[in-house]
């Protein structure tokens, strides 16, 4: 890697409290695409080779990548080495104008204390992407390729109708679920209205003595209510 003059498309920053989740991420994007090249991230196991210095790969990772992603979690604003890379990124951009840092929120609370996780000040004023509920996680992905990918948000009625199905967002420690209206996607399947409809009363109430009397040779649909 050190000799592979190749654009890194990503730096990934993490804590080893997060290694596993960061592994996983790696290991999705570098399967994708940018125009007609493969993804390339930048991960530690990866990318640093025993005996190589570590300050050293880690600067030119730095120096290579299009983008930062910061894994965001309790244990990341403890660990030493991954503030310092991000650091040296707002040190060089500390307006953000250059939009290369990109906020992951892996862990609202430690899982061991329930410590919620408190966001670095210069990245609060970046918009942040939210993998903290694994239900979400394709949501939050395809979120990140596009940005990666250099794709403008969606707009309009489709991204309207996928923000909302992503509403509820809960998450493991103290913070209470939000209570939000279901939406239900009901245009999935064609339905044609048939050509005649009958009505009329029964005098059962069970939907099994309908089906036997009806016999094998009419198996029409019906909705039994109220006899």
């Amino acid at each position: 890697m050190s000799q592979n003059p190749e654009v890194i498309d990503v730096f990934l920053c993490h804590t080893s409290a997060n290694k596993d989740w960061v592994r996983g991420l790696a290991e999705r994007l570098e399967v994708e695409m940018v125009g007609d090249r493969p993804l390339r991230v930048f991960f530690d196991e990866w990318d640093i080779a025993p005996g190589e210095n570590i300050l050293t790969r880690i600067e030119q990772g730095l120096a290579q990548a299009r983008f930062v992603a910061v894994a965001l979690s309790p244990a990341l604003t403890d660990a030493s080495w991954p503030m310092l890379e991000w650091q040296t990124q707002v040190y060089d951009d500390p307006t953000g104008k250059r939009g290369r840092i990109i906020p992951l929120i892996v862990e609202k609370f430690d899982s061991v204390t329930q410590r919620p996780l408190e966001i670095p000040l210069p990245l609060r004023l970046l918009r942040y992407i939210n993998f903290s509920n694994e239900g979400h996680f394709e949501r939050q992905f395809q979120l990140l390729l596009a940005r990666i990918r250099g794709d403008r948000p969606s707009r309009g009625r489709q991204s309207a109708l996928a923000d909302r199905i992503a509403t509820v967002n809960p998450v493991a420690g103290p913070e209470a679920p939000a209570l939000v209206d279901e939406t239900v996607l009901g245009n999935l399947f064609r339905a044609e209205l048939p050509e005649w409809i009958y009505s009329d009363i029964s005098s059962t109430s069970s939907q099994s003595d309908i089906w036997e009397s009806l016999g094998d040779h009419l198996r029409s649909p019906f909705l039994l209510h109220a006899h």
